[in-house]
């Protein structure tokens, strides 16, 4: 098997911002919450609205044209989705050469830094895996894939809710369904479907193995799949054994073992049908720490 070069999104734009700019004739900028490959996302106080957001940002000249049509797909695929637990946009437009899209602001902060600074009781975590749960089912449900399911693209509020964020890969679907066999993959390595390094069809079951990812790591503080290079990932990813989480806390009961090995069995046939039945098993654990049903076809 070859391994494909991943999109990982590391180039730093280009457009220069600062505290207390006006942007768009619109937005006071204030601080600035992170920077990805390809976009800015600003603290914002909007003028018109009279409304705290958070703007994300991307500078047309030096990005190719698939970068920026998928930029603008992610405000329309995001807005499908009415859901609390999924940030929608609130707003969309261009100004001197960017695009934007305005969002509310998500006090708190990723599942990935809570999983790793945190210890929480094993319902807690249950909790939020169901909550996690409801917000990908609610994407599917508007006949979206997000396909960058990840602990850092959960959002846990102070009030102790999840929010779903970060819509920059999605397709329909029906898109989604032809499978993303060209020459350069996209997401995060860590939490790829198999079928997405073999370049077959992905459905809700390849969500089902990102999210079976990320409640391993909310669960462990870890992540099953491990490599220093994208090769190494790949190769882990198709073939590599994956050990239960038990094996990082053996407090862990065997029902949710028997879930989460479900969710990242390597043949999509083999993972619950979709995210619903996912969330339907974690609930019959939390209330009575049972077994669960195979999920095989």
């Amino acid at each position: 098997m070859t391994a494909k070069t991943l999109q990982t999104r590391t180039r730093r734009p280009t457009l220069e911002l600062r505290p207390d700019e006006v942007f768009a004739d619109r937005f006071v900028l204030r601080d600035e919450l992170g920077t990805g490959g390809i976009a800015t996302v600003w603290e914002a106080w909007d003028k018109v609205r009279f409304r705290e957001v958070a703007l994300k940002v991307i500078e047309i000249r030096g990005h190719r044209a698939n970068t920026i049509d998928r930029f603008g797909r992610e405000a329309l695929l995001a807005a499908r989705v009415r859901h609390p637990g999924v940030v929608r946009p609130l707003d969309a437009g261009t100004w001197n050469g960017a695009l934007w899209i305005s969002m509310p602001v998500v006090r708190g902060q990723n599942l990935r830094n809570y999983a790793r600074r945190n210890r929480p009781s094993l319902d807690d975590l249950l909790d939020l895996s169901i909550d996690c749960c409801r917000a990908v089912a609610a994407v599917h449900d508007a006949g979206v894939l997000h396909r960058d399911i990840k602990t850092g693209n959960f959002l846990l509020t102070r009030e102790g809710r999840i929010r779903l964020i970060d819509f920059g890969l999605a397709r329909t679907l029906e898109h989604g369904a032809e499978g993303t066999a060209d020459e350069n993959l996209e997401g995060s390595p860590l939490y790829c479907p198999p079928e997405r390094y073999r370049g077959t069809a992905e459905d809700e079951r390849s969500e089902v193995w990102a999210l079976g990812i990320t409640i391993y790591e909310l669960l462990t503080g870890k992540v099953p799949i491990t490599g220093h290079d994208v090769a190494v990932i790949c190769a882990n990813v198709v073939t590599a054994p994956i050990a239960p989480p038990s094996a990082h806390d053996p407090t862990i009961p065997a029902a949710i073992d028997e879930l989460v090995l479900a969710m990242l069995d390597r043949d999509p046939t083999g993972r619950p049908a979709d995210v619903h039945v996912v969330r339907s098993a974690l609930e019959v654990i939390r209330a009575f720490h049972l077994a669960v049903p195979s999920f095989a076809a």
